[in-house]
This record gives structure tokens, sequence and C-alpha cells, in this order.
């Protein structure tokens, strides 16, 4: 990453500004009328794309910058936005996506229900630079999916204690194949302040191209890709002040897709409210 990037990456982090906002896989949703921000910093690195007929010149360092503003309108429906800055060795810092979510939750487990069943749809837009780049994972310019999360929480004295969750999509865009994205999540938490969270990750099209041409290339939505991930993070609390995550993930499987990537992300996430 450019020198004179950093700048702009500490002032993003740090100003959080409001007009650019995320998307949410766990089926709890915040508390009526209430906002949440969410920043997070990525850093990945990967060498080679399994399976490709033109590879990498070069190791792949990829810097990924979101934002994202949730609002919860009334206890089970809310929307949220996310926009998506990057930079690769293929494209300069710029923006990569920009997406919109809506869901609503069917069932409460909080509330007295045998579980949390939430559903949603979710839109993202991405640019034609970005779509050139092998590092980048949408399918096409308007990626469509609709959305499954299921979970269980278990509480002790009034604070949850553990509680996993899994996560599907299927989705499909403008050009291409459809594709399915799935999360499955254990979380740990001890006294509100820290917690532990295990995860697995997964993504799965459905296209009928191989061999991936790195300096060819225009999305994923044609190929027939795999990707499975496993990753560990740590949330601190901080007071009124929100929550800092910091998280290491690993791609075990790869098939025509980025093989081998280790993901270092720094997250921070803050709900608020003007009622």
């Amino acid at each position: 990453m450019s020198l004179h990037i950093w700048p702009c990456v500490l002032v993003l982090l740090l100003s959080h500004p409001i007009l650019l906002l995320a998307l949410q896989t766990k089926p709890w949703l915040g508390n009526p009328y209430e906002f949440d921000f969410e920043s997070a910093f990525t850093y990945s690195r990967y060498r080679k794309v399994e399976g490709a007929s033109k590879q990498l010149k070069s190791p792949s360092n990829d810097y990924d910058l979101f934002f994202d503003l949730g609002f919860t309108p009334r206890y089970n429906i809310d929307v949220r936005a996310e926009f998506e800055l990057a930079e690769t060795p293929r494209q300069n810092f710029n923006w990569r996506s920009a997406a919109l979510q809506a869901r609503y939750q069917w069932l409460n487990d909080i509330a007295g229900d045998p579980i949390s069943l939430t559903t949603g749809v979710n839109f993202r837009a991405v640019p034609h630079h970005s779509l050139k780049d092998v590092s980048c994972p949408y399918a096409s310019y308007a990626n469509y999916e609709l959305t499954l999360s299921l979970g269980k929480e278990w509480s002790k004295e009034g604070e949850w204690t553990m509680r996993t969750y899994g996560y599907a999509t299927v989705g499909m865009a403008n050009h291409g194949f459809p594709w399915m994205h799935d999360i499955v999540t254990w979380q740990f938490n001890w006294q509100d302040t820290h917690a532990l969270f295990l995860f697995t990750v997964g993504d799965f099209g459905f296209g009928h191209q191989q061999h991936v041409n790195v300096h060819r290339f225009n999305g994923w939505g044609e190929f027939l890709h795999q990707s499975i991930d496993l990753g560990l993070a740590y949330r601190y609390r901080i007071n009124i002040w929100g929550t800092l995550t910091v998280s290491y993930a690993y791609r075990l499987f790869a098939h025509n897709f980025p093989q081998r990537v280790n993901f270092f992300t720094l997250t921070y996430h803050l709900p608020f409210s003007f009622f």
C-alpha cells in the first residue's frame, strides 16, 4: 500500500462519516429506533489463484476499507447500507462496491421463541474497474441476494454467555450464474466485556468456466469457484464507546479462486440513538 494512502485510511477509520454506510449476518436485531455504525479495515495476502490458466506475477497484497450504517425502525425490521474502498496491485485506492440490505425477524429466542430466524434481501453495485480485479469477490455489476439467518443464544444473569448461528445466501447477478455464501459461527462472552468468536465462511459459485486468467478478468459470475475459510476473532467492549474487534482468517480450501489467503481485520462498532 503506497505511503500517501495511509493518512486517508486513518482519517476515514477515525472520522466514520455518516454517509458511508454495512451488512449484517447474525439473526438478532438492534434496539428499536437505534442506529449502529461499523467500520472495518482488512489486509489480505495471497500468492496464487488455484487452477488459474494465467497466474499472478507477484503476491497480491490487498487493503479493504468498509463502512456501514444500520437503523432498526421497529423491533423486527432493520435496514443497512455499506460502502467499500479497496487498494490492490491491480486497483489504486478507490471505490470497490456499495450495498443495501433489508431484513425481517420472524422469530426471536431472546423474547421466548425456540430460535431466532431472520430473512432479508441484499443488493450490491460494483463498478467496472473493480470487476477487472481478481481480488474483487463479486459476480457482476448488479448483485442480488436472498438471505437466511438462524441462531440460538444462552444467557446468565441478563447477559449472553454463548451463542451460535448460521447464515446463508443465494445470489444472482445481472450477468453470470448463481452462487451461495455461507457462515457458521460460535461466540463466547465474558461479563459483556470480552468475547471470542470462531467462524467458518464458504463461497460457492455455480458457473461453467474454469481456469481463471487473472490478466483478462471480468468478475466471478461465469466461474465454477469454491472456497472455505476458518477464522478466530476477539472483541473488547470500550464502555459506552462501542466495541473493537481483531480477527484472523485463513483460506483452507480453494478451487478456481485465490488460495491460501491470510486475512487480518480490525473492526470498530458503535450503536447510538437520537431519541
